[in-house]
């Protein structure tokens, strides 16, 4: 009888575990996903130039989703940031006095 009653005790503690593991996985995975939606936002803010890289770069660094590359340029969704310099513009939005 103590050897039933340890045997279902401990497949009890385990069901508990497994349940654990499996709301944690579910609550990395929703955190993932919004980690994914928010970068896939900067970017595109940053292709549309609603964003200068370097806000870009920090934004992505917050969500854990920048990865410095060297000598201050993050690589984040495919795209290298460097420093000091802006996202191109359309042709038809181009300032006045630049040419390509």
């Amino acid at each position: 009888c103590d050897a039933d009653e340890e045997l279902k005790h401990s497949l009890s503690k385990d069901a508990e575990v497994m349940r654990e593991a499996a709301a944690t996985r579910a609550q990395r995975a929703e955190f993932i996903q919004h980690a994914r939606t928010q970068h896939a936002l900067l970017c595109a803010a940053e292709m549309k130039g609603l964003l200068d890289p370097e806000e870009a770069k920090l934004g992505a660094c917050s969500l854990g989703v920048g990865e410095e590359v060297g000598d201050g340029e993050v690589e984040h969704g495919g795209v290298e940031v460097n420093e000091g310099t802006a996202p191109e513009e359309p042709p038809d939005k181009q300032p006045l006095g630049r040419s390509e």
